[in-house]
């Protein structure tokens, strides 16, 4: 059934350019209220006067709630159902009321509203639907920050051509396409202006400041929302946005026996309940103040006072979609001075919540907490004068009256648990239930003087200790007589050495640890190595792969090996990780320096080889001290950094990795430590990442990387015959070094 013929939209797109805007109200005929901003916020007690009588052309003087609002929503929309009638109702009278203010009189027909449709009159039943929704709306016009809107309105695309959400979404080449389609306008959830993503209607003038044009409404769609079980209010903001205000005027022919009771429902995430919608009712009271400010261009105020509460506002609804709901309040900053106890009541599933609000500072949408709303009505916001904050006079304190919004309550993430505490900076944090109704952490307490916060609590500040025998490296090691002291960090300030570890019999100490002193053959327990023939000698990058000859390993029937698949060069050893003293299997890394220089160590860890351990701990032996960093192992595969270390030329120097379980590895018994590729290269200030350097070939790619084969230029001669101790010694103190360290543990 059609709802609306084009002759509305020939009306409306004529209102302008036929009509004109003579008077000095509308300047450059551009039919615009208030152009511009006010310079500062209105105050008065006085709301809009009614206008009960309007005159039509060629019809004479009619009343306006029992006549002609009635007569032009049947001639325009009048075979919609009961929510569209009233839309239509409220649209039909704000523009006879734009029409009064700046022309006193109003056309019938096109070009400004229908009034008599004689082929079309309406019966007496059809006529009084209409005037049940005139009644229910009595009085009711649009306005925007003050301005009476030029409530615009076509029919719009037919409804069998809307979606599911009612809205036409086709172009000028598609099916159900009419001419007037292009004026309807959609704004829901949209406030503000063009920048804001709000849609005016092009009949009228456009711009941000035409307070008059809020938009255009479609009958077509008005009617689809009505038949969807939309109210009257959310149609009128599906169209003119939720800025619009539904304002009621007063005056001897408003009927407010007909009026709609408060229908706002709580449906849906993002119901607001403006002080100007027939849900929010105010006390009798002379001391209520209006203000052009706040949420739609709008508050009432009044002032504070210690006695029994006289001007008070409660917001109503009914919920039909139960569950716990955050509650906001909005409040306009800069409108004198307010409240610092504004008394709300929150009224939900039968329980009533007192929140307490300080106004001052605020601004905008303000959280009152989260509350459980059960389903169907007796549930409200109620705010009093009744602040307990003494009333002096109207440069006195404020309680601001306006809008409120119910938002779904935010999910809790359970942040922390009720009552518990910790360390933030030097203050302690306690677990309380915030106003959303989730735990979260409060604002940290200072300690005080003299006081840490240590663990979860403020205790007295520990003597400074003072360091007695100080170091500079911990972990470093070095040799005292025949025995060696290792550095540690005793608290926050201070590193010094322990107490000396003497060398058991037939031990000495040789580079910060315990050594065997008799003589050894390697053979016994060493694989039989080659000649270490690959120098690192500053050149952009070094590599010694787990199957170069300057990389020699024990017991081989302890260590696994990986062929085609997994680490640099698609090749690596790997060994268990054992909770012994004594090392199984060793690999180590032989530096061959032969410029001396600092240095950047890296080593190449495939994370993707089943269960690495996540923490391995290398030992890096430079210029005569002893280092002992350690990694975390990450799943993919790449080069990770050891640290930067002095070398000295010379082949006593060295990397060096056990299968036994070290404090950073010591609950990774039977994981995977992988014995891959060691990368040196020159030392760059601000360059290195601490992150795997990862590259897609398995790290053999990017700067040039030195190889060790039968053709190499690299050969100084015989490594082994020239200088062999320092590699010895270094891999057989490391095996001593191990279980030297769990007797020393408790010493140091």
């Amino acid at each position: 059934m059609q709802k609306k013929f084009f002759s509305t939209a020939i009306l409306l797109a004529c209102v302008f350019a036929m009509s004109g805007c003579v008077d000095s109200d509308c300047p450059d005929g551009l039919c615009v209220e208030n152009y511009g901003v006010n310079p500062e916020y209105t105050v008065t007690k006085a709301p809009l006067d009614a206008y009960c009588t309007i005159q039509v052309e060629g019809t004479g003087t009619v009343d306006m709630e029992t006549d002609y609002v009635p007569n032009v929503t049947w001639c325009e929309n009048g075979n919609a159902s009961e929510e569209a009638l009233k839309v239509q109702a409220v649209s039909a009278r704000s523009y006879g009321y734009y029409k009064i203010k700046h022309y006193g009189k109003v056309a019938d027909g096109t070009n400004d509203q229908v009034y008599s449709c004689k082929s079309r009159a309406p019966s007496e039943a059809q006529l009084n639907k209409t005037k049940a929704a005139a009644k229910a709306t009595s009085g009711i016009i649009l306005t925007y920050k003050g301005t009476i809107v030029c409530a615009f309105y076509v029919a719009g695309s037919k409804k069998q051509y809307l979606n599911s959400e009612c809205k036409f979404t086709g172009n000028s080449d598609s099916e159900g396409w009419v001419k007037t389609q292009k004026y309807v306008t959609y704004n829901w959830g949209k406030s503000g202006g063009k920048a804001d993503g709000f849609t005016q209607s092009s009949i009228g003038s456009v711009n941000d400041k035409n307070y008059a044009n809020r938009g255009c409404m479609g009958q077509n769609g008005s009617a689809c929302l009505s038949d969807s079980g939309w109210k009257w209010q959310d149609i009128i903001k599906f169209f003119y946005g939720d800025d619009i205000v539904m304002e009621q005027v007063v005056g001897d022919c408003i009927d407010s026996s007909g009026k709609d009771k408060c229908e706002i429902v709580i449906d849906k995430p993002g119901v607001i309940i403006d002080e100007k919608d027939p849900c929010f009712v105010r006390s009798e009271s002379t001391s209520w103040y209006d203000v052009d400010a706040g949420h739609n261009g709008h508050l009432y105020f009044t002032y504070t006072t210690d006695n029994a509460p006289e001007v008070v506002g409660t917001w109503k609804f009914t919920v039909t979609r139960a569950g716990k709901y955050e509650v906001f309040a909005y409040i306009q900053p800069d409108v004198g001075a307010v409240s610092e106890k504004a008394p709300y009541t929150v009224r939900a599933s039968g329980t009533e919540h007192t929140v307490v609000l300080d106004m001052t500072g605020k601004s905008g949408w303000v959280s009152l907490g989260s509350f459980d709303f059960a389903q169907g009505e007796d549930q409200w916001i109620k705010l009093s004068d009744a602040t307990g904050e003494k009333y002096t006079d109207n440069n006195g304190k404020r309680i601001i009256f306006d809008a409120i919004k119910l938002e779904d309550a935010p999910v809790c993430t359970d942040a922390c648990t009720l009552n518990a505490t910790q360390c933030q900076e030097n203050g302690l944090q306690t677990c309380r239930m915030g106003a959303n109704g989730c735990a979260e952490w409060s604002e940290a307490v200072p300690c005080g003087d003299n006081k840490i916060c240590s663990g979860t609590q403020c205790v007295p500040v520990p003597p400074v200790e003072t360091c007695a025998n100080p170091c500079e490296v911990v972990k470093l090691s070095e040799c005292v007589d025949n025995g060696f002291h290792v550095c540690v960090q005793t608290n926050d300030s201070c590193r010094q050495w322990s107490d000396v570890v003497p060398c058991s019999d037939g031990m000495k100490c040789e580079n910060g640890t315990c050594v065997d002193s008799t003589p050894h053959n390697p053979a016994d327990t060493l694989e039989t190595p080659a000649a270490c023939l690959t120098e690192i000698d500053g050149r952009p990058e070094t590599i010694l792969d787990d199957l170069d000859p300057c990389f020699v390993h024990t017991n081989s029937a302890r260590l696994s090996e990986l062929n085609g698949s997994f680490g640099y060069d698609k090749h690596l050893y790997y060994a268990s990780l054992r909770d012994a003293t004594q090392v199984d299997a060793m690999g180590t890394w032989t530096l061959n320096v032969t410029k001396s220089g600092k240095y950047t160590v890296y080593a190449y860890l495939d994370g993707g080889v089943g269960q690495v351990a996540p923490m391995i701990q290398y030992i890096v032996r430079a210029s005569g001290r002893a280092y002992h960093p350690t990694i975390s192992v990450k799943e993919e595969a790449g080069w990770y950094k050891l640290g930067n270390f002095e070398l000295e030329a010379g082949q006593d120097q060295y990397v060096q990795l056990w299968d036994i379980v070290s404090e950073s590895n010591k609950e990774y018994v039977d994981y995977r430590v992988l014995f891959d590729a060691i990368k040196v290269v020159p030392y760059q200030e601000n360059t290195v990442s601490e992150e795997p350097l990862n590259s897609e070939d398995g790290g053999n790619s990017g700067s040039p990387s030195v190889r060790v084969s039968s053709e190499s230029d690299c050969s100084v001669g015989n490594p082994l015959k020239r200088d062999s101790t320092g590699l010895w010694v270094g891999i057989f103190g490391g095996l001593v070094a191990l279980g030297m360290a769990r007797r020393r543990k408790s010493r140091v």
